[in-house]
């Protein structure tokens, strides 16, 4: 009887240590008493929505940097019904015991709240949205810090009538954020065996956190030209990967659509 007694303390403090959710991730990201420390540059945050489970996840990205005890950026959400993924939106808060808590500016009355915890590249926390299309929203979010997607990529698509064409595109992307919160990309593709175009130059297209926005003007055998369009998210895993929804709005391929998978 001493025995089950003896360990009911040690019971009750398991217990509130790992039973109140993602605020209790704080001993594996602020060990030994670690302040909240965010490093400077591009963030994305996977969101869970609680209250719309069957939602899916959103991605929420950008530029994000802090100064003393004050955090301050610019975010854009992406897979969402209530957000365009062009949309700014201005971030700010302050960091108290460890927790930074962050409100946005009213986007189409849409106001976003999250606490996080974290420390250099890494964040958890919870989010919620009050106004507007996406009031009543709540969840989980996870962070990271995402590394520049510049390099060469490369993808395969299968055309209706069974023949593969190649896809090689090569970015660049810039050291600093814009005035959007947005790193900016340049770069080419070329296509191999495709029906419709033989090159391209991407004309805008940015990184905020993992989200990957590319409009291109591409060029024709004939000499005529198009014009596409790729919205993505980047994967930086063991295998990195770019994969886009991509569409065309001029040339020979007009109103042609697919997804691309973009490896190294």
């Amino acid at each position: 009887m001493r025995k089950v007694i003896s360990i009911i303390p040690l019971v009750f403090f398991l217990l509130m240590l790992f039973g109140c959710g993602a605020a209790n991730l704080a001993p594996s990201l602020n060990s030994s008493g670690q302040q909240f420390s965010m490093a400077k540059g591009n963030w994305n945050f996977s969101a869970s929505s609680s209250t719309n489970p069957n939602s899916g996840q959103f991605l929420i990205g950008g530029h994000l940097e802090q100064s003393g005890n004050a955090v301050t950026g610019i975010l854009h959400i992406a897979s969402s019904r209530c957000f365009k993924v062009d949309q700014d939106i201005p971030i700010s808060g302050t960091i108290e015991d460890g927790t930074a808590n962050l409100t946005s500016l009213p986007i189409d009355h849409q106001v976003l709240h999250a606490s996080v915890i974290g420390h250099d590249s890494s964040m958890v926390g919870n989010y919620s949205f009050i106004g507007g299309c996406s009031n009543g929203d709540e969840g989980s979010l996870t962070g990271n810090l995402v590394p520049p997607v510049s390099g060469i990529w490369n993808a395969l698509e299968t055309q209706p009538d069974k023949s593969v064409t190649g896809v090689n595109l090569a970015l660049a992307q810039s050291a600093s954020a814009n005035g959007h919160g947005v790193y900016l990309l340049s770069g080419t593709l070329s296509f191999t065996a495709s029906p419709c175009q033989i090159s391209g130059r991407i004309t805008s297209g940015y990184v905020a956190g993992s989200i990957v926005i590319l409009n291109a003007e591409t060029q024709e055998a004939s000499g005529d030209s198009g014009s596409l369009r790729m919205e993505g998210d980047f994967a930086a895993g063991h295998t990195p990967s770019i994969v886009g929804a991509y569409s065309y709005a001029a040339g020979t391929c007009k109103d042609h659509a697919g997804v691309l998978t973009f490896t190294p």
